[in-house]
């Protein structure tokens, strides 16, 4: 039986042909397109850096990448990785880190970084969130700049979300009520929530529990040209991640999440129906239990690159479109690759 889930838990990868959107080379100052380009790139785990110009938001990084034997045992950051493998992002480039939920695999990496790599950068998520943050021992972060996302967070028909300036007329964020799926046969791991900062430091990755579950809608703009990112780091089931007058919201882009998305009721079915994004990311694909290293030497070949969940969930949205007459693209980023989306200009449809 043991083997058996194990190999479950395997993420298997095959040789097969899977629609890669090739990435694109980065955009520099000297760049005519460079204030008028969203510049994405992919860290894992659902870890984004998402920039325009000299402004950027960091979705929640983790790098530590854990195996199943060091689950078993206390956890830590992996310091020496992360150094040895976090991207040059020049200083103050990034001016929020947008958390999820709590999972290890989200939160346990953050202080290391925000004390080493991104100090004074507010980071938005649940009081979960904030209450682990505060409980750790080394790397502490300041409470003032933890910020919890209560009454701004957008309930579906229940509550009207708040929209939160991150940089005034350039990013601003919207936290969405959302939910998170079960990892396996119905059942989730590390549930609960954090009224309170723990009286000893999480030493598990039990300890990192889930709290709140948030999606965010990510808007950028330079003057009158604009781009809307729907944003989620679990997958999850109706009408959780969807948010009051998303029928006029235009969607650019959604960053989905293929992890745990088998678990979850019509996902991702019910979100490109009711979003209707021109392009989605297929975000959390890798097996995040591996090394980075060989991460970044096997996974990033595409010959090599569908799992079992990402084949599935291509086949999903390709259905979808055909049953819709939809052309929803779907991207499946590479790690450490950069993409760019091109801001819509609405002077010219004026």
């Amino acid at each position: 039986m043991k083997k058996n889930i194990l190999l479950i838990l395997t993420v298997l990868y095959f040789n097969l042909n899977a629609q890669i959107t090739k990435w694109d080379k980065p955009l520099y100052y000297t760049n005519s397109e460079y204030e008028n380009t969203i510049q994405m790139v992919y860290l894992g785990s659902e870890g984004f850096l998402i920039r325009l110009g000299e402004n950027a938001i960091l979705t929640a990084p983790f790098f530590s990448n854990f195996s199943m034997m060091e689950l078993a045992r206390p956890v830590s950051p992996k310091k020496e990785i992360i150094d040895r493998i976090y991207p040059n992002i020049p200083d103050g480039l990034v001016k929020a880190i947008l958390v999820g939920h709590s999972h290890y695999d989200h939160l346990i990496d953050i202080p290391y970084i925000w004390n080493t790599y991104h100090p004074n950068t507010p980071i938005y998520g649940s009081l979960t969130t904030k209450n682990l943050l505060l409980s750790v021992k080394d790397d502490k972060i300041p409470e003032e700049y933890i910020h919890v996302l209560n009454d701004e967070v957008d309930i579906y028909k229940y509550q009207l979300g708040k929209t939160i300036d991150i940089v005034p007329n350039v990013i601003s964020i919207m936290p969405i009520e959302s939910s998170h799926s079960s990892h396996l046969f119905g059942y989730k791991l590390f549930k609960g929530k954090l009224t309170e900062p723990l009286k000893s430091p999480p030493k598990y990755a039990k300890d990192w529990v889930e709290g709140d579950t948030f999606a965010y809608l990510i808007k950028f703009k330079n003057g009158e040209k604009n781009y809307t990112i729907y944003f989620q780091d679990a997958a999850s089931s109706p009408p959780a991640g969807l948010f009051n007058n998303f029928e006029n919201t235009p969607i650019d882009l959604a960053i989905l999440c293929v992890g745990g998305f088998s678990e979850a009721e019509n996902y991702p079915e019910y979100i490109l129906e009711a979003l209707k994004p021109k392009k989605i990311i297929l975000g959390h694909w890798e097996d995040f239990m591996a090394s980075q290293f060989s991460t970044l030497d096997g996974i990033n070949d595409s010959r090599k690159l569908t799992s079992s969940a990402v084949e599935e969930f291509i086949k999903r949205v390709d259905n979808y479109n055909e049953k819709n007459g939809t052309h929803i693209e779907y991207i499946v980023p590479m790690l450490w690759k950069n993409y760019n989306f091109k801001l819509n200009d609405n002077s010219k449809s004026q």
